[in-house]
């Protein structure tokens, strides 16, 4: 009983940690976009991701994604609303995507690295993506 109880307890407590880019959500964010560009202001050099051993700062992460995002308006002609399927592994650019889509309006189709081209192939028509970027280790299979 009084396990449980302390259980009990220690299950209502708050678990999540602040982080710069949890504190810059609000009820006035609109998007993950907005809250990236919320921390980059208020934490340009501050830590943003650590992957692989290099760390990005605020400011870095959102310099990749505004031009991230220039390549989905531009020559890749995404508008709001489109899908993107993407095949890569999880990387900083993985997530610099997330947040590209994310400020574009586009919605992001993950696919598994572990498909056949079948699967990838049907999983981009039946999300109706309408583009697909992928890492070069994938390049056979997503062609």
């Amino acid at each position: 009983e009084a396990n449980g109880g302390s259980f009990r307890r220690c299950a209502r407590r708050k678990l999540q940690r602040e982080t710069p880019l949890s504190s810059a959500l609000d009820a006035n964010m609109t998007s993950i976009a907005c809250a990236l560009s919320r921390a980059a202001s208020c934490w340009p050099d501050g830590a943003a991701t650590v992957c692989q051993g290099e760390t990005q700062t605020w400011a870095e992460v959102e310099a990749a994604v505004d031009a991230l995002h220039t390549f989905l308006i531009g020559p890749l002609r995404l508008v709001r609303g489109d899908r993107l399927g993407i095949l890569a592994r999880n990387s900083a650019v993985y997530l610099h995507y997330i947040f590209a889509a994310a400020k574009a309006g586009v919605t992001l189709v993950a696919l598994n690295v572990q498909w056949s081209h079948r699967e990838i192939a049907h999983a981009l028509e039946d999300a109706g993506a309408s583009v697909c970027v992928f890492a070069g280790e994938f390049a056979e299979v997503a062609a």
